[in-house]
């Protein structure tokens, strides 16, 4: 956010492929942070690939599956594939911002120190 601010500071509103790149560097940050590998989306669906140790919990990719059958699949051991038709890269921005925070809330393994 802080450097979307100093951008906007410096040269005035952002165009929509600026908003975008700040957009997607946030995502990367929080799939990190989830242990995601890799997220991939397009105008279908997509996939989510997990990294080895993720704290996103298996039984909510679990829950998703079982009641979300036609959504949700898993290939193999660590990629969920999604279909959710989406038409315009702000929709599918959208799809990926929501399904991180929904990932973040209710499928996230609590960090204890």
């Amino acid at each position: 956010d802080e450097i979307q601010v100093e951008l906007i500071d410096r040269f005035g509103l952002l165009p929509d492929a600026a908003k975008n790149l700040v957009a997607i560097t946030g995502f990367k940050h929080q799939a990190q942070h989830l242990g995601i590998r890799r997220l991939e989306a397009n105008t279908k669906g997509g996939t989510i690939e997990f990294a080895e140790r993720t704290l996103v919990q298996p039984g909510y990719i679990i829950k998703l599956i079982q009641t979300q059958s036609r959504i949700y699949k898993l290939e193999g051991g660590n990629k969920l594939k999604f279909s959710i038709a989406t038409n315009t890269s702000a929709e599918r921005m959208e799809l990926v911002k929501s399904m991180l925070a929904d990932m973040l809330a209710n499928g996230a393994e609590r960090l204890t120190r």
